[in-house]
């Protein structure tokens, strides 16, 4: 009943650690699992994908609108070359008429003194005029006229007003005075109002003219160069730029013309403050982002050489926003669709590792809790497989293990028994032998005092001769059957002496078998140093992992997380070969007491065979002088009838029985003694088994919270 309690209890006990176990291991899952950690670790790259599709983006967009705009601002300061290069023709024409040999003396007088042949000369530099304007599709007009001779041009005819020759009326105007203040240098005008009515002449039918002064053979001013530039070659420049819809684009000449496709009533650029900034820079070229009636937009200037012509430009802001949105768009599918590849890798994945650590963690959980017929199967070749296959391992020979030290335990619980057994027959048999032997002293001490009073009282013993017949007769049946109990007794001391040979045989066995037991725990503690080698250099190959995720930067990070992880399970690896290798120590520490408990109990049975030897050497001396009391008795029986015959012999015979009793007390004494001391042995064996089937018990209770 008591052995049944307490392995109640230690059920009990296991059932409470198991418990335990459950809460700690629950308590330990309600953190971040690892799929989620993975799919977290997972969704940095696609974080980082992001933000460089979104860098990407903005990176392309910048150096879209930056190609965009240096394609623009060459193309416009192409344009203004090209505007430059028509000016640079025209001004040569005007120093080609300059300078033309024929036109300045007609001009000077050389053919005044000939009236025909000026006339002529002023038909022929008519003729040339209008071929020169008509050859050259830059010129619309050409007008030349002067304080002397008449005026040359290449179509139309002077209407001057109050008989006024064109040179004097146009001198006379406002138009005249830029003119003469530039002196040698040219004059670029959007507008000349006074040729125009002078000439009969529409501002729409011209772009621009070149105005100039006319000098003499000796230098002086006496006239002017007037070219008209066709306003559609400046047109057609404008019209193959090809400018985005949207955008405005002008020739501006100094007096504010504006020259454009749409011909708008209201000028573009004139009026407003960032053209007017520019008259005033020193750079030919240049762009700035400007707001035109609430719009962004881009505006670009090329100065044509070093007149105060410009070609500018207005071009949408939106329309470069505009070029991007198709790698905006192709940037969004792309990001997506490798956020979607990323994160379905990762969940994946995650689930892939969870479920396999799920496994391992089940498995080393149960094994942990005492169950060891678990087998991990996960079908993998990696480190999991091997860390698999090497906690199968461990478990089949902690299952040998607990096998063996459960055969072991059997077998100590049943030689524990036998000798408890054993023990409490030979208590209650040495108890019966003292008893027997004090019953056979006290008889031996009576004996002695009747022997005494039978000196004392010889007178009296021939009166009561028959009453000693009687009495010895009673003695000798009391000797015979002191003698039956001798020799039971021998009997049951040789059958106590078998069972102690019986149980020193079985302690050895026990011994040899606890050794083993030791040395297949040592074997069990070597494999789980194995273990532990292992766990630690799965902990470093994560530490160097970590310092690769480290050193390769947030694109590491994910696999740093997956080697924290590693790091984690190596370390659960090793608290748990940590804890077996507790329960191992538990083990050998009973084991240990065990082996120490039986060797006790070897030496109490050696004692015990000692003391048996001894006892049965007593036996046999006692039985020897019941033997010859008995034959004393008989002969004081055959010589009862001879006493009245013979007092001294009878004197004698009695000095002698009381010497014998005398010597049987002794030996009595000396037997009892011997008894006691078997009655100690026996006390102590007794207590020895039941402290061996105690620690049986306790053995047992740890082996009971594995599960084979």
């Amino acid at each position: 009943m008591k052995h049944r309690r307490k392995k109640e209890k230690t059920g009990k006990n296991n059932t409470n650690r198991i418990k335990y176990h459950k809460q700690k291991q629950d308590g330990y899952n309600a953190g971040p699992s690892m799929k989620t950690k993975l799919i977290l670790g997972f969704l940095i790259p696609v974080f980082c994908i992001i933000v460089l599709g979104l860098l990407s983006y903005k990176k392309a967009s910048e150096k879209i609108i930056e190609n965009f705009e240096s394609a623009t601002i060459a193309t416009i300061n192409t344009t203004g070359e090209y505007y430059n290069l028509i000016l640079k023709n025209i001004e040569d024409k005007s120093l080609q008429l300059l300078n033309d040999t024929i036109l300045k003396r007609y001009y000077s007088g050389y053919y005044s003194s000939d009236t025909a042949q000026e006339n002529e000369m002023l038909k022929t530099l008519r003729s040339n005029i209008a071929a020169l304007s008509t050859s050259d599709r830059m010129i619309k007009n050409i007008a030349i006229f002067t304080s002397y001779g008449k005026e040359i041009l290449s179509q139309g005819a002077f209407q001057t007003k109050g008989g006024l020759t064109p040179y004097e009326a146009y001198i006379a105007s406002k138009e005249a005075e830029e003119v003469l203040q530039a002196k040698n240098n040219p004059v670029w005008a959007g507008y000349h109002p006074f040729l125009d009515e002078s000439l009969s002449v529409r501002a729409e039918e011209y772009g621009l003219s070149l105005i100039r002064q006319y000098y003499s053979s000796n230098v002086q001013p006496m006239g002017f160069i007037v070219i008209d530039v066709r306003k559609d070659i400046i047109l057609e420049v404008i019209k193959e730029l090809n400018l985005p819809e949207g955008s405005n684009f002008a020739f501006i000449t100094p007096d504010g013309r504006e020259i454009s496709l749409t011909d708008a009533e209201e000028p573009v650029f004139t009026n407003q403050a960032f053209y007017q900034d520019t008259l005033g820079l020193v750079e030919r070229n240049g762009y700035q982002y400007v707001k035109v009636d609430g719009k962004d937009f881009l505006y670009i200037y090329s100065r044509a050489g070093d007149t105060k012509l410009y070609s500018c430009a207005l071009i949408p802001a939106e329309y470069l926003t505009r070029q991007t949105e198709v790698i905006k768009i192709f940037s969004i599918i792309l990001v997506s669709i490798s956020a979607i590849i990323a994160v379905a890798t990762g969940i994946i994945l995650a689930g892939y590792i969870s479920k396999t650590i799920h496994k391992i963690m089940a498995a080393l959980a149960k094994a942990a809790s005492g169950d060891l017929t678990i087998h991990m199967e996960i079908g993998r070749r990696d480190e999991f497989g091997r860390l698999s296959e090497s906690v199968n391992h461990m478990l089949s020979n902690m299952k040998k293990l607990i096998q063996k030290a459960t055969e072991v335990n059997q077998l100590v619980l049943s030689s524990s028994a036998q000798v408890a057994e054993s023990s409490g027959i030979l208590l209650d048999t040495s108890k019966n032998i003292g008893t027997a032997i004090h019953e056979v002293q006290k008889g031996t001490i009576e004996q002695a005092e009747d022997t005494e009073q039978c000196l004392r009282l010889s007178n009296d013993l021939f009166k009561r001769m028959d009453q000693v017949l009687a009495s010895t007769y009673e003695m000798d049946s009391s000797m015979s059957s002191a003698k039956q109990i001798i020799t039971e007794g021998v009997v049951f001391i040789k059958e106590l002496k078998e069972k102690s040979l019986i149980t020193s045989d079985r302690n050895q066995i026990t011994i040899q078998n606890i050794h083993t037991l030791e040395e297949e725990s040592r074997s069990v503690s070597t494999i789980i140093a194995v273990i532990n080698d292992i766990a630690e250099q799965t902990n470093l190959l994560a530490l160097n992992a970590s310092i690769e995720a480290a050193r390769a930067g947030k694109a590491g990070r994910g696999f740093a997380v997956v080697a924290d992880e590693i790091k984690k399970l190596a370390e659960g690896s090793r608290e748990a070969s940590g804890k077996i290798e507790e329960i191992l120590c538990r083990i050998q520490e009973k084991t240990q007491i065990t082996a120490e408990a039986v060797k006790e109990t070897g030496q109490h049975i050696l004692s015990q065979n000692t003391a048996l030897d001894n006892t049965v050497n007593a036996f046999y001396n006692i039985n020897h002088q019941v033997e010859q009391l008995i034959k004393g008795l008989k002969q004081v029986g055959m010589e009862i009838g001879e006493m009245e015959q013979s007092k001294n012999i009878t004197l004698n015979a009695i000095m002698n029985i009381s010497a014998i009793s005398e010597q049987t007390a002794a030996a009595c004494e000396e037997v009892e003694s011997t008894s006691e001391n078997q009655l100690e042995s026996v006390t102590s064996l007794y207590q020895a088994a039941l402290q061996m089937q105690e620690q049986v018990g306790q053995l047992e209770e740890a082996i009971s919270s594995f599960r084979v």
